[in-house]
């Protein structure tokens, strides 16, 4: 019923119009119902930083429901002393 628990999947992906690669899942697991919270540190599944200014997608899979959508990480410039 409502409270079972369902496979979740939450992945982020590196996109342009030639290609789309996974750089990082957030979460690969069976999860309660109810509110849950992730969230991205801009880092890949290895740790390195994810460039700025690129476009990335969010894709969610819970059971048979698939949501996706499209973003772009932007990193403070760093100040010169």
């Amino acid at each position: 019923p409502g409270d079972t628990p369902k496979e979740v999947n939450l992945e982020i992906y590196r996109v342009n119009k030639d290609f789309r690669q996974l750089v990082r899942t957030l979460v690969h697991e069976g999860c309660a119902p109810g509110d849950h919270e992730e969230s991205w540190d801009g880092l890949d599944d290895s740790g390195n930083p994810q460039p700025s200014g690129e476009g990335y997608r969010c894709r969610v899979v819970i059971g048979d429901y698939v949501k996706s959508f499209d973003f772009r990480l932007f990193r403070p410039e760093k100040q010169n002393p």
